[in-house]
């Protein structure tokens, strides 16, 4: 009988380090979330404004807020990395080519990812 060790447990879909740091669970999260923000790009040209929005809530902000609450003493790079996918989708919707302050609250009522996880 052949065992195999890893360091990393998934759990009801996060992904949990032997140090708890939850860099596995960003890396998942992070790419998951670039995945279907590919698969959706010229999609979303095509929505209306409210109904991209809703698109992009379902399948990328969902991803980003499920068990975020863990994230809370987590690294600033680990924000930093689940921002940067936030201010990716909404470029996308918003059919921006840069990020504006305003972007993510006036435009689209977002918070930003730290946030978000009280």
């Amino acid at each position: 009988m052949c065992f195999l060790y890893t360091s990393n447990v998934c759990n009801l879909g996060v992904v949990t380090d032997s140090a708890m740091t939850f860099k596995p669970h960003v890396s998942s999260v992070v790419s998951s979330c670039y995945y279907q923000l590919r698969q959706m790009k010229s999609s979303l040209k095509l929505l209306p404004f409210d109904i991209a929005s809703t698109v992009v809530n379902s399948f990328i902000i969902n991803r980003i807020d499920y068990c975020n609450s863990l994230l809370a003493n987590s690294t600033q790079r680990a924000v930093n990395r689940l921002q940067q996918v936030m201010n990716a989708a909404a470029q996308h919707v918003c059919h921006s080519g840069r990020m504006t302050p305003g972007l993510l609250h006036d435009r689209l009522h977002w918070l930003r990812v730290p946030e978000r996880g009280s």
